[in-house]
């Protein structure tokens, strides 16, 4: 009976000593996956955005270098060439009865004189003036999805476009005309998937992207290479409420884990400005959540088969122990 209450007893001293190693192994992992797996991802997210940012500005700063380099002696021919060389979308000479003024702050800035680029809305109504084709190309349903914001329209029938003008003086060096043009957002999708090859490379993970980008107008993506359940961009889908709050009313960056259409990834958020600071849209990157939520359940996984084949190996070599100790 001795002899046995003496096995129980080293058998208890080994479990307590491998439990406690096994805790401290275990909890020394988790710091490990949370600091140095899940905290780095979420801190690259940020780099990330500062990278986006850059490559979508430098689409504008294209622009400007090419009205910089444009001479235009009057002759229309030479606009067209110009607005195919220089990618725009559209391409506009504006005198002082034009609409434009009624609408366009970029415009009404270059009428006083100065060379001005920025981001803008432009509306359904200057669309159709220009080209009711692009009008119909920019059009877009608005969709519903389980997460995303309420509906409150069916179409967007507005573009977010990046612009650049620049006045056209007389010989006494006064504004009489703004020539002015711009690229549209809305379904740009090169730029969206130029930004992702750049930053995350084109892979995936379970048929899922691991990297993702989008281009919002508004709560709305424009542009994007998220996918919805049918595998196509998930454009027309609305931003959750929490993101549109901080970033579109708050106006602040945003780094968190989000329910990004059909997926959970981990994104980052900041803000779109017209010339007056006024938010007009978003721009968000994001990393899918589930390679990570997987390799933390992996390093579980090892971690615990690690610690139950210790205690199977206390158990087999207290009984040794113990019973070699009963034999002495």
């Amino acid at each position: 009976m001795k002899a046995l209450n003496f096995k129980i007893k080293i058998l208890i001293y080994f479990l307590i000593i491998v439990l406690f190693l096994g805790i401290s192994v275990f909890t020394v992992v988790l710091t490990i996956i949370n600091n140095n797996i899940i905290h780095k991802a979420q801190n690259e997210l940020k780099t990330c955005l500062r990278s986006a940012r850059s490559i979508y500005d430098e689409e504008l700063r294209n622009i400007k270098l090419a009205f910089e380099l444009f001479s235009w002696n009057g002759n229309p021919g030479g606009l067209e060439e110009f607005k195919k060389k220089a990618g725009l979308d559209y391409l506009v000479i504006a005198d002082r009865d034009h609409d434009a003024l009624k609408y366009n702050e970029i415009v009404r800035s270059a009428f006083k004189g100065k060379k001005v680029s920025g981001n803008r809305i432009m509306t359904k109504k200057e669309l159709i003036g220009i080209n009711n084709e692009l009008y119909k190309k920019v059009r877009m349903e608005v969709k519903y999805t389980p997460r995303g914001r309420k509906v409150e329209q069916d179409h967007l029938n507005e573009a977010l476009v990046m612009e650049y003008a620049r006045p056209v003086k007389n010989n006494e060096n006064k504004t009489v005309k703004v020539i002015y043009g711009g690229r549209i957002i809305n379904k740009y999708f090169t730029l969206v998937d130029k930004i992702r090859d750049l930053l995350f490379e084109h892979s995936f993970f379970e048929d899922i992207p691991m990297g993702t980008v989008t281009i919002f107008q508004h709560d709305i993506r424009i542009t994007t290479n998220v996918l919805d359940k049918e595998k196509n961009r998930a454009i027309g889908t609305k931003v959750s409420e929490q993101v549109y709050e901080e970033v579109l009313q708050k106006g602040k960056r945003w780094f968190q884990r989000a329910f990004v259409v059909s997926h959970w990834y981990m994104t980052g958020y900041e803000p779109i400005k017209d010339i007056n600071g006024k938010i007009i849209g978003m721009l968000y990157v994001g990393l899918l959540e589930k390679p990570f939520l997987k390799l933390k359940k992996d390093f579980y996984l090892l971690t615990f088969g690690i610690i139950l084949i210790c205690i199977i190996a206390a158990v087999l070599i207290s009984f040794l122990f113990s019973a070699s100790i009963s034999r002495a």
